[in-house]
């Protein structure tokens, strides 16, 4: 019993060691990448970071387990051919983040919320610095006027950062630290501080989810909703279907009857039918360079086109097959919902759903 438990305790350490080290190493390649200096600089940096993470991924494919390494070589099939064919690099994206859930399936949630905390604050002190550098402090909007970008090249890109932030925040806080009380105080304190910065990039979704998010966390200080997993996880199930048959159908049937929703939706429906008009259905066996219609802000458009309708059809099945039998409790599936919302509106490389 003592050897199963030292090595069961010495496995989570190798797999917490891997989560941090690749979540830090991939998403800093992410981050950096829109930082606002010399392109040159930028890439060199963005690239020796991806490559890092890659090298570390494909050694550890060793460990993982049998069903894990086969998902592992179709999914790398499919993505070396639409780099091969298409000479697109957004499926690299992909590799990641299968790799980060399959780390994540081996560690408690304790744990979970430990790495990207710290994977976070490292993202942070490696960015900072750059930033300084950065000549991109402001973006003019005919709308809006001038929206902070605080270095980066996009008020929205930053907002999404910043929410990001204070999502893994909230998992930190909620399943780190134990006194309710302290978790409630932080968690507000850093909701006007945060709501404040990303109320000067003017990203309405960010700051709606801001606030919806903070509304999560005290409703499951008061509430545990242990009980009650299995409708979460199927509504959650559900919400990602219905995302998927929307974008889809919007962009493949696009007319002025929906002009309303499209004006709602900031015109992320006719960016999407425009794409379709010109590329036409996706591939099946491989994915689509979209960067000429960029941007598309409907995740599962660009989901489905960069990867293709077989691959991207059958992670899907594998996710939501995962996801009925995950006992997730209030806060972290709602914490989901965020995230789905925000694929629903804009493509978003950093949430990944832990």
């Amino acid at each position: 019993m003592k050897i199963q438990t030292i090595t069961s305790n010495t496995s989570e350490k190798i797999f917490f060691l891997l989560f941090i080290t690749c979540y830090f190493f991939s998403s800093i390649a992410v981050v950096v990448a829109k930082i606002g200096l010399e392109q040159d600089y930028i890439n060199f940096i963005r690239y020796v970071f991806l490559i890092v993470s890659l090298v570390i991924m494909a050694f550890s494919t060793f460990l993982l387990s049998f069903k894990e390494k086969i998902v592992i070589v179709i999914t790398f099939i499919s993505c070396s051919l639409t780099i091969l064919l298409s000479h697109s690099t957004w499926s690299i994206v992909l590799i990641n983040s299968l790799y980060l859930a399959m780390y994540c399936k081996r560690l408690s949630l304790v744990n979970v919320a430990n790495a990207i905390m710290g994977g976070n604050f490292c993202i942070l002190v490696m960015t900072l610095p750059l930033l300084l550098f950065s000549d991109s402090w402001g973006s003019f909007d005919p709308r809006y006027g001038i929206r902070a970008t605080y270095g980066f090249t996009s008020p929205n890109i930053v907002a999404m950062y910043l929410f990001s932030f204070y999502s893994g925040l909230m998992l930190y806080l909620y399943a780190v630290v134990k006194s309710k009380a302290i978790a409630f105080f932080f968690l507000t304190l850093c909701l006007i501080i945060f709501s404040l910065l990303i109320n000067d990039t003017v990203s309405r979704t960010s700051l709606l989810f801001l606030f919806l998010s903070y509304l999560v966390f005290l409703v499951s200080l008061l509430f545990s909703w242990t009980r009650s997993w299995k409708l979460l996880s199927y509504s959650s199930m559900f919400l990602i279907v219905f995302i998927l048959i929307f974008q889809i159908y919007t962009s493949f049937n696009y007319n002025s009857d929906m002009g309303l929703i499209n004006l709602a939706l900031s015109n992320r429906i006719g960016l999407s039918s425009f794409l379709y008009q010109g590329l036409g259905i996706p591939k099946f066996i491989y994915g689509i360079d979209i960067e000429p219609y960029s941007p598309i802000d409907f995740f599962f458009i660009a989901y489905v086109y960069s990867l293709g309708i077989g691959l991207s059809l059958f992670l899907l099945v594998l996710f939501l097959k995962r996801l009925c039998n995950i006992k997730m409790k209030f806060a972290i599936i709602c914490n989901m919902y965020w995230r789905l919302a925000i694929n629903f509106n804009r493509k978003t490389v950093l949430n990944s759903i832990m």
